[in-house]
């Protein structure tokens, strides 16, 4: 029978992390500079991060009182999924900026944009093949259809089209 090897555990979790921290870094690199000097930014991972860092938090404290427990290496673990929990974008992460939008994990730059909208309050377009919208603040709305009336106003969609 086969002993359990927790460095060799940890040693794969922090390859991961690593791996899931290049992942963030990519997609955060591509979606961010396309929204440009930002008007509004709103951050929401619907109750994901604060559960995830809560979850960490008591591994961290399990592993530090646990004798023969590698400490250091499970501090060093957890305090890098700490850091991928926080990069990461959250599902319900929403930005307008001077040149662009994002949602989620993916952005788009507004001359990219196939068409848009504001209605109602709610900015939306057409992202990996779905509606997208975004609630844009009162004070904003008026900044951004302007913004995107001088760079695709042929692409609103006007309602009852």
């Amino acid at each position: 029978m086969q002993s359990y090897d927790p460095q060799a555990t940890l040693i794969a979790v922090q390859v991961l992390t690593i791996i899931g921290l290049g992942v963030v870094a990519r997609a955060r690199l591509r979606r961010d500079p396309k929204i440009g000097r930002p008007l509004f930014i709103e951050l929401d991972s619907g109750g994901f991060k604060p559960v995830m860092f809560a979850v960490q938090t008591g591994l961290l404290i399990i592993a530090l009182r646990t004798d023969g427990f590698p400490a250091l290496f499970s501090a060093l673990t957890l305090y890098g999924t700490g850091v991928l929990t926080w990069l990461a974008p959250g599902a319900g992460d929403r930005a307008c900026g001077e040149e662009g939008a994002f949602c989620g994990w993916y952005g788009r730059r507004y001359e990219d944009l196939e068409a848009w909208r504001i209605k109602e309050g709610r900015f939306s377009f057409p992202l990996s093949g779905q509606w997208a919208e975004i609630d844009v603040p009162p004070d904003k709305r008026a900044r951004l259809h302007k913004i995107l009336s001088g760079v695709c106003p042929e692409r609103e969609v006007v309602a009852g089209e």
